[in-house]
């Protein structure tokens, strides 16, 4: 496929003389845009430049029109200032368009779209026939705010190439290849490379990761054939490099931890482990520095003092994380807990809470939130009787703060809203927001971008769940409510993420081992499962 897109893109540049179309390349992380660009510049003999578009806007429009001092030299010579000035036959490489800033959209835009651009004076400016715009927008992608394919800007572009990752053995090993050539020209490679890179990378970080193991391998063996053997010391070594970087329960994540969870997948998704790791350690894992980091946020928003009197709330007879969160709160605040308040206890039995000199703060805690519909259901009745309807007319002078952690944006919202008639009293803060597209099964997801693939790990995930804990509700089989996640805490595990990640009945061997779910209630056939659902993995 690789090769394939390489001399189409070639051909859609030799197709027309005397004009460049621009040309926008859309695909996944690791799809290999920019190898199909530099491929299609060496095939032409053209020279490749690359400059990136997610740097501060002031320094980005610099390199593509040029300074002020650019703009004066040009008039006076006559030459055009900037990168988009290339003399001579020229591909300009442009990444990360969807962490582009507004200014340099715009920019862009006419520069594509009419071939004219503006230099730092205000000058006016034609393209040279002989430049060549090629773009590249990484789509899912993973920050907020990005650019998606029905953007303004997407429309000036000439032309639109949609890229899927890699798969084949043949553009696997031409991209290994390809690599490994930059530091050694001459060096050979055994055919069956491909073969293992082709069984053995994920579809998610399908080039990024060949670009590590072709690197290592070029490293450490400059001067000979490259072999099966060589390739799979490097991916134990990018391998050792992963593990060391997350820490569950004082212990940092052992190879062999590692291998015994990941031979339980079957061959045609063995790649799936190491994948789940790397995006674990890369985005999804709240080690302790980012847990503490989290808290210090939330005390920083919730306006409460060092010393200040807080009650917190027990809302989970059954679980261990919010009342974690609370103490390390009281601790990393500061502040002076006094009674607790239940909410699973009669109002009538509620302690008598007086407001201190600075007014009476009601805290709830907890480390995550998936759907959301756990906690909104304490927020939220038509008839005007929920929890927080209770609380505030109970304790008139309170100011209620929910504090979380990390959660996803869509169950966040959900308390929100359920939080808008009491916005003057009650407020909602987030360490950590996930988007819908980190839920591994959700249509155009970052985790599993392949449709394929996606389709058979979710596949595993039930087919594990059903031989292994059957007893689990259906519901929590892909983590509770279906979320599907993949965020693991330093010491413990949401029950919305995989399953597969912790849950160790039956035969089944977890990465990071979270027992007490099942043995705290027995399950009986036809009980609610939402009642089982609503603890915490301990």
């Amino acid at each position: 496929m690789q090769l394939r897109l390489i001399e189409q893109l070639s051909t859609l540049a030799g197709a027309q003389r005397g004009f460049l179309p621009s040309t926008l390349l859309i695909g996944p992380r690791g799809s290999g845009k920019r190898t199909i660009a530099r491929g299609a510049a060496e095939r032409l003999g053209i020279e490749f430049v690359e400059v990136p578009l997610s740097a501060p806007a002031s320094g980005v429009l610099d390199q593509l029109r040029g300074t002020v001092r650019d703009a004066e030299d040009a008039a006076e010579r006559g030459d055009l200032p900037g990168q988009v000035g290339c003399s001579g036959p020229t591909l300009l490489y442009l990444t990360g368009l969807e962490n582009a800033e507004t200014s340099v959209l715009q920019f862009l835009q006419r520069a594509c779209g009419v071939r004219k651009y503006h230099d730092a004076n205000g000058g006016s400016w034609r393209l040279s026939d002989e430049l060549w715009i090629v773009c590249g927008l990484t789509f899912p992608a993973s920050t907020p705010g990005t650019i998606t394919p029905e953007h303004w800007v997407v429309t000036s572009f000439n032309e639109r190439l949609h890229i899927d990752a890699p798969r084949s053995e043949v553009d696997l090993l031409h991209v290994f290849g390809g690599v490994v050539s930059e530091r050694n020209e001459s060096a050979n490679l055994d055919p069956s490379i491909g073969t293992i890179l082709a069984t053995t990378v994920s579809r998610q970080d399908n080039l990024h990761a060949v670009r590590r193991w072709a690197e290592c391998v070029s490293r450490r063996y400059p001067d000979v054939t490259l072999s099966m053997q060589m390739l799979q010391e490097a991916i134990a070594e990018d391998l050792h490099s992963i593990l060391p970087r997350i820490e569950y329960r004082g212990k940092p994540l052992s190879t062999q931890a590692f291998e015994s969870w990941a031979t339980q997948f079957p061959d045609d998704i063995q790649s799936v482990p190491m994948q789940l790791v790397r995006l674990i350690a890369d985005h999804y894992y709240i080690g302790t520095n980012r847990y503490f980091e989290a808290l210090e946020r939330l005390i920083q928003e919730t306006g409460v003092q060092s010393n200040d009197q807080v009650v917190f709330c027990r809302w989970q007879c059954l679980g261990r994380s919010a009342p974690r969160v609370a103490h390390d709160l009281k601790n990393q605040g500061h502040w002076r807990a006094t009674k607790e308040l239940d909410l699973d206890a009669d109002q009538e039995d509620w302690p008598n809470l007086a407001a201190g000199k600075k007014g009476l703060w009601i805290i709830l805690a907890d480390d995550f939130v998936g759907s959301g519909g756990t906690m909104s259901r304490l927020f939220h009745n038509p008839a005007g009787t929920s929890v927080i309807d209770k609380i505030l007319r109970h304790f008139p002078t309170a100011k209620v703060r929910i504090l979380i952690v990390a959660g996803f944006e869509v169950g966040l919202r959900r308390i929100q809203d359920s939080l808008a008639a009491h916005r003057e009293r009650a407020a909602l803060s987030v360490g950590y927001v996930l988007k819908e597209l980190d839920q591994c099964f959700t249509v155009g997801n970052r985790i599993f971008p392949d449709s394929i693939q996606c389709d058979r790990v979710r596949q595993f995930c039930l087919e594990v769940a059903e031989k292994h804990y059957p007893r689990l509700p259906s519901g929590m089989r892909l983590g509770h409510s279906a979320i599907g996640a993949l965020t693991v805490f330093f010491d413990t595990v949401p029950n919305n993420s995989l399953p597969i990640l912790w849950h160790n009945e039956g035969n089944w061997v977890p990465l990071f081992p979270a027992s007490g779910l099942l043995d705290s209630v027995p399950i009986e056939s036809g009980e609610d499962p939402t009642a089982l659902a609503n603890q915490k993995i301990n």
